[in-house]
């Protein structure tokens, strides 16, 4: 708490030496539009931050749940919003990465937002419905040879990590798991415990209540090293699979042409949420999520280093852009 109140304290006195324009700010209202419905990964995670907003901004800042298309929706509203420093969107990776490349008639309606700062990062990890008789990747992907085209894997839209990650499995193993887009990550954990979904993966924090409560069975996890959180889960590295992506990251971004004391004001009290302890304590450590809060600038120069790792992800996973899958 007392690195809160120095952080703000910080950020107070920077604001009274900005122009009047970013004193008055703000004076109503903040909106931050999230692209899928309520009680998925994304929507947990801005709320967390809104919530801690008001205390240092002396506003209210609201979620509004926008979702469709994908996220196009919700992300293409934000794009269309006012410059004002009023109107403001959280994003997943995959949606400013790889929806580039396999959606480009979507990516063309908001692909100017403008990046405000990474909010946080997760691994991932590969999880099945209790009952399916694999219990590793190994033992997954016999059972998919045995049976092509029965067994399913869900994913939050085309280009999501999901997708990504089970047509990558399903070049290097010669397999044919089918897709399944839903609307969201509680929709999906939803239908994989009901056993209407075979399999899925989604942030470590996410899953973890459900794996422990032993509803979902976790499969692997992303990147070189296990997790925290799943120690006796093995890790991809460990498996000897080089997929490139070691989970996700999730971010605000905004309308080009918000003045720029309006939007250092805004990025500054962000920085402050994510450097608190009261959030460290109460939102980061329990779910495994690293706090990045990083400058524009560094966004925009990460932005395009993972957008070319989702060009030669894409290539390497076979995933024709949609709309050619759909001529």
């Amino acid at each position: 708490m007392r690195k809160l109140i120095l952080v703000s304290m910080a950020v107070a006195a920077a604001a009274a030496s900005l122009p009047a324009q970013a004193q008055d700010y703000p004076s109503r209202t903040i909106s931050v539009i999230v692209p899928f419905p309520p009680g998925g990964v994304l929507d947990g995670i801005t709320r967390q931050v809104t919530e801690r907003l008001r205390p240092i901004l002396n506003q209210a800042v609201i979620l509004e749940n926008k979702g469709g298309a994908g996220g196009t929706i919700g992300l293409e509203a934000c794009r269309r919003a006012a410059p004002d420093g009023y109107t403001f969107c959280a994003v997943t990776v995959e949606q400013v990465t790889s929806r580039a490349w396999l959606e480009p008639d979507q990516w063309e309606k908001y692909k100017d937002l403008y990046p405000v700062t990474q909010l946080v990062q997760s691994k991932g990890v590969v999880y099945a419905r209790a009952d399916l008789s694999a219990n590793s990747l190994d033992e997954l992907a016999k059972l998919a040879a045995g049976q092509p085209g029965k067994l399913n894997y869900a994913s939050f839209g085309w280009g999501s990590a999901p997708h990504l990650f089970f047509e990558w499995l399903n070049a290097q193993k010669k397999i044919d798991i089918y897709h399944v887009p839903m609307k969201s990550a509680a929709d999906i954990m939803n239908e994989t415990i009901a056993g209407r979904m075979d399999l899925s993966y989604v942030t470590t924090g996410f899953a973890r209540p459900q794996i422990e409560a032993g509803k979902i069975k976790a499969l692997a996890v992303l990147g070189a090293n296990r997790s925290p959180l799943l120690p006796n889960v093995p890790s991809l590295g460990e498996l000897g699979m080089d997929f490139p992506y070691e989970g996700g990251w999730f971010a605000l971004m905004a309308p080009q042409g918000i003045p720029a004391p309006v939007m250092k004001k805004f990025h500054d009290a962000v920085r402050a949420v994510l450097a608190s302890d009261d959030y460290r304590q109460k939102f980061l450590e329990p779910q495994a999520y690293e706090a990045i809060g990083n400058t524009p600038e560094e966004f925009a120069a990460a932005l395009q280093r993972d957008r070319e790792k989702a060009q030669a992800l894409v290539k390497t996973a076979n995933a024709k852009p949609r709309r050619e899958e759909n001529r």
